[in-house]
């Protein structure tokens, strides 16, 4: 396994993640391979990356989601920010992860279109959307956590 860097969030996750719910050294592998991943990157707020999607996981678990809901979160950034691959994601997961993963990297890239009401783009969406819906459950909680921290961007960011 690789080095955890940022243990302080992992910690917070661990006093409120149930141990006999689900299987700890999965999440703890999603957990470390994000937080690698993301090493370099820093959020608005000047906080480490991986804040943001433990606190998409977290939110996820709140919403009694699945185990393969919770490491998809953890992941969900990092084959659309980072040099990861879906195919690495697989292999590391299973194809389940790497599937949802998937969905919501092209779930992300039809909704920042900038012609969201272009056939295509919704076509898109519906489509990501048919494949799992669980999928539209992971992308609501990164969006809920990333207007948790609206009052880091910039005022023309804030207003949709």
């Amino acid at each position: 396994m690789q080095k955890m860097i940022h243990e302080k969030y992992w910690k917070e996750l661990e006093l409120v993640l149930p141990s006999n719910k689900f299987d700890m050294s999965r999440l703890k592998k999603a957990y470390v391979f994000a937080d690698n991943a993301h090493i370099t990157d820093k959020r608005k707020s000047g906080e480490p990356y991986i804040m943001h999607p433990a606190a998409v996981a977290k939110i996820v678990y709140d919403q009694e989601l699945d185990e393969d809901c919770i490491i998809a979160a953890f992941l969900h950034d990092t084959v659309e920010d980072t040099d990861t691959s879906i195919e690495e994601v697989e292999s590391r997961f299973t194809p389940s992860v790497a599937t949802l993963v998937d969905s919501l990297s092209h779930f992300t890239e039809a909704l920042n279109s900038n012609d969201i009401k272009d056939v295509k783009t919704l076509r898109k969406i519906l489509f990501s959307m048919s494949k799992d819906f669980r999928t539209v459950c992971i992308k609501i909680a990164d969006r809920l956590h990333n207007i948790s921290t609206l009052q880091y961007m910039p005022k023309d960011k804030q207003i949709p």
